[in-house]
């Protein structure tokens, strides 16, 4: 079965997703260290932009989740 398959898939892509957050958020405390910038700098404002634009789609991948799981 794929099954097997399908687990280590999924932990391989967990892994991923955990390392691009990880590069994400230390990329963005090299460029933004104060919380001013957030608004003031083009950086800080399409890093914003992005946070809000994934935020739903992984809490709807975590929904999914858990649903899954049951």
């Amino acid at each position: 079965e794929f099954k097997p398959l399908l687990s280590k898939v999924a932990l391989l892509a967990s892994a991923m997703v955990y390392l691009l957050l990880a590069t994400g958020v230390l990329g963005a405390l090299a460029q933004i260290d104060t919380l001013d910038k957030l608004t003031s700098t083009r950086y800080g404002v399409t890093l914003l932009v992005k946070i809000g634009l994934i935020a739903p789609l992984l809490a709807i991948a975590s929904y999914n989740a858990q649903r899954g799981r049951l």
